[in-house]
């Protein structure tokens, strides 16, 4: 502290003023403010000193010496914190914005890489474009009430920031305003809030007159009622892992989901009917797309540097796709088509093609091998159809046998649902508890519904799984019967698959056949023989082995319900006698 004494000569009443300097906690700040606002030369600043400056004037911008600058609330008659004030102060840690302020000024604090929390005052209505970006140490700011305006970019990479609330009086968050806030884990809008909400606790932003999800974060459910998903909504956010987009949502905006690195799935609706430039670019780990019949538009560079794309599906509903869609997606080796005429593209759309393979419709291949770009694909093959088959193990039965049912697909489909009806002659049935999913329908849920006519209706539903692969077992499910020996023929009909678009594929009936026949007793195995492979198999039985293809009924030979020594001894005297 100084103290000021002006003696006044010949008056014996001195007057004693007192002016108190500021003590800065940080050398630097001290040695710029004093450089510039102190007046009296005296080497310090003054209270008085530090309250008359209205303009910092970017005294600090571009410094990276200075570290704590608490005492700039002490500059009482800044009503705005300018453009670049504190532009790129990388070792800015801390800060307290004096009170009075009304504004915070565009890329006033860019690049402030070090700088942890910032309080916004409660007079500010208003934060510029880019003020807070390149922040990426930030872990939490506070927003008044009676803030207005957010900008462009205001908080981009802000990658620290872990919740936001926004208040009712904001009515503009501008573009891109959180942009790789990669670590957001709650978003809240205030309920009074005319202009923008969060609704059914979703944990984003949405803007309520469009209904357009503007910021949605890693923990985002995106309400039925969204119709389309903002221009960079989920930019950058590297925690993103899978995505699902609900029926409704018509278009995908410009970035929406670039640079999300982790993002493995995307499920697509089918009311899609645009995807903007750049929307999934950068996406590195994204490795199948299924885009849904009713998409018109792919704009450029929509999946520029998916580097991990493999699979892409391309519906007949698509007219239009722009230049490097799929640029720098070097992987990508499988390319599926439906339209039945080639669309019109730029050479840059699969800059990869000579190393993949398309797949057209059926009739169509002259049409694409002769259509530009389309005919420089390594490979061009027609699409097989869907093929289920349904076979019985062994084909001749007794009391029971195996219906085993496979599905031929085109390895482009992941489906999540399977429907079938499978109608039984008389006398047949099912037993329930015999039905086994395959590894393709890995926790899937299956469900079996007796209707009239001897007709099963089999239901096989996912949770997150899906059935993939060209061919192979669906599952195996256990026929008997108490009918009269002879031929016999079963259906398969009414055959759906549901994708994970939810486009529904229907598949053509298939008919199963099989002859009964009356097994003599000691005909264990059921192979039409009776020979000593009958007896090894009747005294492992005994043993509790557990052969295979064991019939018990065929095993009792004396007829008295019980598996013992004395049906192994008929048994053999058979055999003897035979021979």
């Amino acid at each position: 502290m100084k103290h000021v004494v002006t003696l006044l000569l010949g008056c014996v009443c001195p007057l004693v003023v007192s002016a108190v300097n500021i003590s800065f906690l940080d050398d630097n700040v001290k040695s710029v403010c004093v450089q510039n606002w102190d007046t009296n030369g005296d080497g310090e600043l003054s209270m008085e000193e530090a309250a008359a400056v209205t303009d910092l004037r970017n005294k600090f911008g571009f410094n990276a010496e200075i570290v704590h600058f608490p005492e700039l609330q002490y500059f009482t008659s800044l009503i705005s914190i300018a453009s670049y004030d504190f532009y790129s102060c990388k070792n800015l840690r801390d800060i307290v914005l004096p009170s009075q302020i009304t504004s915070i000024g565009s890329s006033s604090f860019f690049g402030c890489s070090y700088l942890q929390e910032i309080v916004i005052p409660n007079a500010v209505t208003t934060i510029s474009e880019n003020a807070f970006n390149g922040c990426n140490s930030m872990t939490s700011v506070n927003f008044p009430n009676g803030l207005e305006t957010i900008g462009d970019y205001a908080f981009n990479y802000c990658n620290s920031l872990q919740s936001l609330a926004i208040p009712s009086t904001v009515t503009s968050i501008g573009l891109s305003a959180f942009w790789g806030c990669s670590s957001l884990t709650t978003i809240t809008v205030d309920p009074d809030n005319t202009i923008y909400d969060s609704r059914e606790d979703c944990n984003a932003i949405i803007k309520t007159s469009t209904n357009t999800l503007q910021l949605g974060i890693a923990t985002t459910v995106i309400p039925t009622s969204v119709t389309a998903i903002g221009a960079s909504a989920f930019y950058g956010n590297t925690r993103l892992l899978t995505i699902d987009i609900p029926e409704g949502v018509s278009i995908i905006d410009n970035s929406a989901f670039s640079g999300c690195s982790s993002l493995t799935d995307v499920k697509f609706p089918t009311t899609l009917t645009s995807i903007g430039s750049t929307a999934f670019s950068g996406c590195k780990k994204l490795s199948s797309v299924l885009l849904p019949e009713g998409l018109k538009t792919i704009d450029q560079t929509a999946f520029q540097n998916c580097t991990n794309l493999k699979k892409v599906s391309i519906p007949s509903t698509v007219t239009k796709m722009s230049y490097n869609v799929f640029a720098g997606c070097s992987k990508l080796a499988k390319v599926e088509v439906a339209s039945t005429t080639p669309l019109s593209i730029d050479a840059s759309v699969f800059p990869y093609r000579k190393k993949a393979t398309l797949y057209v419709p059926q009739g169509c291949l002259e049409a694409y091998k002769s259509a530009n770009v389309w005919k420089e694909f390594l490979n061009i093959v027609e699409l097989a159809d869907n093929i289920i088959t349904a076979t019985v193990n062994p084909e001749q039965m007794g009391q029971a046998a195996n219906l085993v049912i496979n599905l031929d697909n085109d390895d482009f489909y992941s489906y999540h649902t399977l429907q079938m009806d499978i109608k039984l002659p008389e006398n047949f049935t099912f037993d329930a508890d015999n039905i086994v999913l395959s590894d393709r329908c890995a926790g899937m849920t299956i469900t079996m519904l007796p209707l009239e006519d001897n007709v099963y209706r089999l239901t096989c539903t996912s949770d997150n799984t899906s059935i993939t692969g060209t061919s192979g077992t669906l599952l195996t499910l256990k026929i008997v019967n108490n009918a009269a020996s002879g031929y016999n023929e079963g259906i398969v009909q009414n055959i759906t698959l549901t994708d994970e678009n939810s486009t529904l594929h229907t598949l053509d009936d298939a008919t199963f056949s099989w002859s009964v026949i009356d097994f003599l007793p000691g005909d264990v195995n059921h192979d039409g023989f009776i020979n000593i492979y009958d007896v090894t198999l009747m005294i492992d039985y005994i043993l509790n082995l557990d052969p295979m293809h064991f019939h018990v009924t065929e095993a009792d030979m004396n007829d008295d319900g019980f598996i013992n020594i004395y049906d192994v001894t008929l048994l053999i005297d058979y055999i003897l006698a035979k021979e």
